[in-house]
């Protein structure tokens, strides 16, 4: 089977020309499936380890941006295709993850009949909250997540219940889209900060380009469908090292060099910190898809390494801004916003009891009356008997 584009990557983009959300968005999806597709079919020597171009990427964006709407045409894609890659949507605890992916396992059979089993899998959330609660086991699921970002082998997992479980070779992608808000007030911990953000590609948007200005695809697009999916099964039949041009090669050992050594010196929390400890890998499977996407030669251009290079700064800038709030500042946040939710259903005066029913799984009695304290100092209200009667909106804005 030969392809039918020239490049996968650029003929996505031009297929979801017409979809309202953020082009941004569009090309991070193709870039999470074509990642899903290669799994650890391709490779880069890294002395003591292979990188494999697998990705981590979270979208963040408020309510009607595309995040889900973007994503989900790629996830579409992908299980439209004959490649054997296990897609997870469902609420995600440790083991449920460690149970799938022991029965994800696939047998691939190479030029010349040699056997290899491997394990891809996809995590795909259209909406994060979903998928992780922060509340049960996400400090493991966090480490699972490290260990799975770049396996060199096979996983092994051992529980007094589950015995042991032996994970072939396993390859995990993300693909996850989240409200900003929800970081802040549900990711504080600073262990789970540093794990989880220092291997996402984040990518954040707060324009959508536009309606749709189609109400159906033309012929030509259905086409270019099946050539975007045909293309991609024969991505996921490529098999082999991939290597720098002559080039590339002296650019990159440049670029590696100067990169920095003291990663405390870097300006932003501590998920930054672990973003710039990977950003050599980031480039290095970013410049690796943008290859692949080109064609079957496995070999990694200067313009790859440039289009690797420009969405990690780009990434990288995302991650800097990710606002940290202290656990008060998030839980009077979570109260204000529930107020004028109500607010706008029940008129100026909001009962103290209707607050309390929608965030008592959430938040104690205790801070629930010290956040409504300290709304009250700010002037962002006052009491009227057991209600409450808001005064300012912007209050502590």
């Amino acid at each position: 089977m030969s392809r039918k584009l020239d490049n996968w990557l650029e003929s996505y983009l031009h297929y979801t020309r017409f979809e309202g959300s953020p082009e941004n968005f569009h090309k991070w999806t193709a870039l999470v499936v074509l990642s899903a597709a290669v799994n650890r079919n391709c490779w880069m020597e890294g002395g003591y380890y292979h990188t494999f171009p697998n990705l981590y990427v979270l979208f963040l964006g408020p309510s009607g941006v595309g995040k889900s709407s973007s994503s989900g045409i790629g996830i579409e894609l992908l299980k439209a295709t004959s490649a054997q890659v296990h897609i997870f949507k469902d609420f995600i605890t440790p083991a449920a993850l460690i149970t799938f992916m022991q029965h994800a396992t696939v047998r691939v059979e190479l030029d010349g009949g040699k056997l290899i089993h491997k394990t891809p899998v996809l995590i795909y959330a259209s909406e994060l909250g979903t998928l992780i609660n922060p509340r049960s086991g996400v400090r493991e699921l966090t480490f699972l997540l490290t260990e799975f970002f770049n396996k060199p082998g096979d996983h092994e997992d051992r529980t007094d219940k589950r015995g042991l479980v032996i994970i072939k070779r396993p390859n995990l992608t993300c693909l996850l889209c989240c409200f900003p808000e929800w970081i802040a007030e549900e990711f504080y911990s600073v262990a789970l900060r540093s794990g989880f953000f220092g291997r996402m590609m984040v990518v954040t948007e707060y324009i959508r380009r536009g309606p749709n200005p189609t109400s159906s695809l033309s012929r030509a697009d259905q086409e270019l469908r099946e050539h975007l999916i045909v293309d991609l099964e024969v991505i996921n039949s490529l098999y082999g090292e991939m290597q720098w041009d002559a080039e590339t090669q002296v650019a990159w050992n440049e670029w590696y060099e100067n990169l920095p050594r003291d990663l405390t010196e870097s300006e932003g929390g501590i998920e930054v910190q672990g973003f710039s400890s990977r950003k050599a890998q980031f480039v290095q499977r970013l410049a690796m898809l943008n290859s692949i996407s080109k064609g079957d030669s496995l070999l990694v251009t200067m313009e790859d390494f440039n289009f690797g290079q420009a969405l990690v700064t780009q990434c990288e800038k995302n991650t800097r801004e990710l606002g940290v709030k202290p656990p008060h500042a998030r839980i009077t946040d979570k109260i204000k916003k529930c107020i004028l939710r109500l607010r706008e259903k029940k008129g100026d005066t909001v009962a103290i009891r209707d607050i309390t029913m929608l965030l008592y799984h959430t938040i104690t009695k205790k801070d629930m009356d010290e956040g409504i304290e300290q709304l009250l100092s700010i002037g962002f209200c006052e009491l009227v008997g057991r209600k409450i009667k808001v005064i300012n909106p912007k209050a502590g804005d």
